[in-house]
């Protein structure tokens, strides 16, 4: 990829449960290098430091969601409280939501990547 087109891509925060889920690493890399092949910019909190408390967090991500243009729901996503909260400030916001389970954001996605 060239500068010019990295330029191009969208940014796409990624939420999903953190808390309570070992394999949380691996299912948001999976997610980010999905998002990342069809065109897009990944942006995960889990790359956040560790040590802070939910309610930092919460702080962080709504910072990272206000520069992204989209959300991407992991399948997951109703079961935590913070994606829960992330989920709502986005629709407040205005933010173009996809859902990880949902075929027809699976195909917008894509196409968007392609431009």
């Amino acid at each position: 990829r060239t500068y010019e087109s990295v330029l191009l891509l969208r940014t796409i925060y990624i939420s999903g449960m953190i808390n309570d889920d070992p394999n949380y690493m691996i299912k948001f890399k999976k997610a980010g290098h999905h998002l990342y092949v069809i065109g897009h910019i990944p942006i995960l909190p889990i790359d956040l430091p560790e040590g802070l408390t939910d309610a930092e967090y919460l702080m962080l991500d709504h910072i990272l969601i206000n520069m992204c243009d989209a959300l991407y729901m992991l399948t997951d996503w109703t079961k935590s409280e913070g994606a829960m909260i992330e989920h709502e400030f986005a629709v407040r916001g205005g933010k173009k939501i996809f859902y990880q389970d949902c075929e027809t954001s699976e195909k917008e996605l894509e196409a968007l990547g392609e431009e």
